[in-house]
Parts: C-alpha cells; sequence; structure tokens
C-alpha cells in the first residue's frame, strides 16, 4: 500500500469509529439521567472542547468529532456502571484510540513509522470488535490490511480490496454519500491548516453537481446539516462558507 491510501484507510477508519461510537453513546448515556448531557457530555469535554460546543450551540453527539466523543465515553465509565459495566480491556482500548486519533486528524507528509501504524491498526480492530462486533467484514479488511504491512510481498498476490459495510443502515448511508467520494479521497490527502475552494472547484473534485441549498443556506455547510460537513469534519476540517461569492474556507481546528 502506498502513502496516499494508507491515509485513505486510517481517516475511513477514524470517521467510522465516530459513527459507532456515537451510536454506543446515544444508546446508553439517555439511561443516566434525564441531564445526560450536562453530567455525561459536558463535564467530561476539555475546556476548549466545552467552549466550542456553547459558542456553536452544538447539543447532539453527531455533532461532537471523535476526540470529543472519546473524553465522553472514557470519562462517563463512572456514570455508566449501573447500565454498562467498561471492562478494562475497553477503557484501554478507548485511551489508545486518543492516540489513533490524534496520529491521524493532522498527519503530515512523513507518515508515523510501520510500527505505529501496526499499533494503531491493531487498536481499531480492537475498539471495531468490542463496539460494533457484528461488522466482520471490516475485521477482515483491516486484519488483511495488518497482513499487507507485515509482508508486503503478500500485496500482489492478495492485494487488499475494501469491503461494503454490511448492515442495512450502513449499505444506505453509503449510497447517499457515493456523490462525495471523489471529495472525501481529495480531503483525506490535504495536509494544509486552511485552504479555499470555489463552489466550482468543489464540484470539479466532485464531479458533482452540489444541492442548490449549498448555494442559498449557511447551514447546509454546518455538520448537523447535511452528511457533505460531516465527512469533511471526519478528516479534521471545518468550513465557512461565503454564498455571496460563493466559496468556502476549510480550516483545522480542535474541538
Amino acid at each position: 500500500m502506498d502513502s496516499n491510501q494508507i491515509v485513505s484507510k486510517m481517516n475511513s477508519y477514524t470517521f467510522i469509529s465516530a459513527e459507532i461510537l456515537e451510536k454506543w453513546l446515544g444508546k446508553v448515556l439517555p439511561q443516566v439521567s434525564e441531564n445526560w448531557w450536562d453530567k455525561c457530555v459536558m463535564e467530561n469535554l476539555t475546556n476548549n472542547q466545552r467552549e466550542t460546543v456553547i459558542n456553536r450551540g452544538i447539543t447532539n453527539l453527531s455533532q461532537l468529532d471523535l476526540a470529543a466523543l472519546l473524553n465522553v465515553a472514557e470519562g462517563s465509565s463512572s456514570s455508566l456502571r449501573s447500565i454498562y459495566y467498561l471492562s478494562e480491556s475497553e477503557k484501554n482500548c478507548l485511551k489508545k484510540m486518543k492516540d489513533v486519533r490524534n496520529d491521524w486528524a493532522h498527519v503530515s507528509v512523513e507518515l508515523p513509522n510501520k510500527d505505529k501504524i501496526l499499533a494503531d491498526l491493531t487498536t481499531l480492530r480492537t475498539f471495531f470488535r468490542l463496539f460494533d462486533s457484528g461488522n466482520k467484514n471490516l475485521h477482515r479488511e483491516i486484519d488483511s490490511i495488518i497482513e499487507v504491512l507485515n509482508n508486503p510481498s503478500a500485496a500482489a498476490k492478495a492485494p487488499v480490496k475494501t469491503v461494503n459495510k454490511p448492515h442495512a443502515e450502513n449499505k444506505a448511508k453509503a449510497s447517499r454519500t457515493v456523490k462525495f467520494e471523489s471529495f472525501e479521497k481529495y480531503i483525506s490527502e490535504k495536509t494544509e491548516s486552511r485552504f479555499t475552494l470555489t463552489f466550482g472547484e468543489i464540484e470539479a473534485i466532485m464531479d458533482n453537481k452540489l444541492c442548490d441549498s449549498a448555494y442559498t443556506y449557511v447551514e447546509y455547510w454546518s455538520p448537523s446539516g447535511h452528511s457533505f460537513p460531516r465527512m469533511v469534519q471526519s478528516y479534521g476540517y471545518r468550513m465557512k462558507p461565503d454564498l455571496k461569492n460563493q466559496k468556502v474556507l476549510f480550516y483545522r481546528e480542535e474541538l
């Protein structure tokens, strides 16, 4: 696998991790208490994350990035005791997932070394098996990548192929985001902290048209408003649209 393939795969896996963790937290946290948002979410965010949530009026787990979701999951372990017991292996996995997120959220031109990549893949594999045990195809895909990295000569004989998510809900989600695949590949390879694209340039990269609402509503560009900005957010970027001049500023910001 070349560098671009590795970066694309790792960013895809961290995006999937955020989806899985958001879904899991969304099931268990509301059972803690009526004010679970304040008790389990706000109290476990960093100061910067908490300030961002307040300033942006965030009120939903789906609006948080992986870093914030991991803080919430790890910090809520004591509150969840009567509902869900987090084992030591699960707690350790959540801690290691923070390293994975940090390794790939702001990856430079020079990738982490092979041992670090393998360690991160192993952590992701453990995370998926603990929190999404039914996704056997994804588990096998990561196993095959680990095998290829450990034995590069095997790549020519058995190249790694991306497998489809097996769950019906994930298949539906994939069909809705297929128009963004070219842009996802593009942004997964970006290393700049800030860059600007016109609406036309975005459409050229996607080889598809933006929705009409992208031209008229600022809310379209919010992660809570559309799947496109959520995909962009999963790669560590936020967007600031300029509807009048039909351009968008992409910038990295820690939640």
